[in-house]
């Protein structure tokens, strides 16, 4: 646990996180877009898909540094990460 929770907590890993926020963010943006190719769109869509999937590892494994701590899920930045993934 003690090595997931340094790697987790690495200035490089945070930052990879926040530009994966902004990346995500950009793919929804772009998924607004009414003349987007088909072949761009299945791209975004797929791209958005992964990183959904790398943000929902993540919670969980912060999750489990908790022991699955009910108190875990309340937290703010928690309840925000989680509905971030939920949809």
């Amino acid at each position: 646990q003690d090595s997931v929770r340094k790697f987790l907590s690495m200035p490089i890993i945070e930052v990879q996180v926040a530009l994966l926020v902004l990346a995500s963010s950009f793919l929804v943006g772009l998924e607004t877009l009414d003349s987007l190719p088909p072949t761009v769109a299945t791209w975004s869509k797929n791209c958005e898909l992964f990183i959904s999937a790398i943000f929902t590892v993540e919670y969980a494994l912060r999750w489990s540094l908790t022991g699955f701590s009910a108190k875990y899920v309340v937290q703010p930045l928690a309840l925000i990460d989680l509905v971030a993934i939920i949809p």
